[in-house]
């Protein structure tokens, strides 16, 4: 099978399967700016992707809290806010 535009190996060229679910994303097809990656939100506001790209934060289509994969800056901030 031929490759998409972005490289998706298992779709067909454009995404389009006879009306069909493709594995192809709506943001792709329509070449829209997106990203697949995560959004991590830390205690600080700061937010970093766990695709490291330059994207709009609301171009994310998730976002979880940085307690979710171990950090710990949460922790940090309400021990300080305490002391």
């Amino acid at each position: 099978m031929a490759k998409t535009p972005r490289g998706n190996r298992d779709s067909p060229v454009g995404g389009v399967t006879n009306g069909l679910m493709t594995g192809v994303c709506r943001e792709c097809r329509e070449d829209l700016e997106h990203c697949h990656g995560t959004l991590v939100h830390h205690a600080s506001s700061a937010v970093e992707c766990t695709d490291d790209c330059a994207t709009p934060d609301g171009l994310h289509a998730f976002s979880i809290d940085c307690k979710a994969v171990g950090c710990v800056c949460a922790v940090t901030v309400a021990v300080s806010a305490v002391s």
